[in-house]
């Protein structure tokens, strides 16, 4: 049972059951309140619309869930990539410098 007219504050289910009344009782009343044309077919169809959107947001924001997951993992991959190549680095730097030391060679960088 909706409790007001206040529709700027409902929650994703007093929308629903709102809309579900409108959609449900709009053909008894329309002539009465004068609704016809464009805003009496939006009316008649605004609890399907609704319910529609609704199904895509919930299949949306799982996909969005699996995605974030799936950069969350390629992050981790990133990093210890990133830290092998460091070392990598680090290493055949040390033992360039050590060459050059050794051999009295000019530094090449």
């Amino acid at each position: 049972m909706l409790k007001g007219n206040n529709f700027l504050h409902d929650d994703d289910n007093e929308r629903s059951e709102r809309l579900l009344l409108l959609s449900g009782n709009i053909d008894v009343h329309a002539a009465t309140i004068g609704v016809s044309g464009t805003l009496l077919t939006w009316a008649q169809g605004a609890s399907a619309a609704w319910e529609n959107l609704r199904e895509n947001a919930l299949v949306q924001d799982g996909e969005m869930d699996e995605a974030y997951q799936h950069v969350q993992e390629k992050y981790a991959e990133a990093a210890e990539l990133y830290a092998e190549a460091k070392i990598i680095f680090l290493l055949a730097f040390q033992e360039k410098r050590v060459f050059i030391t050794f051999y009295s060679c000019p530094p090449a960088f």
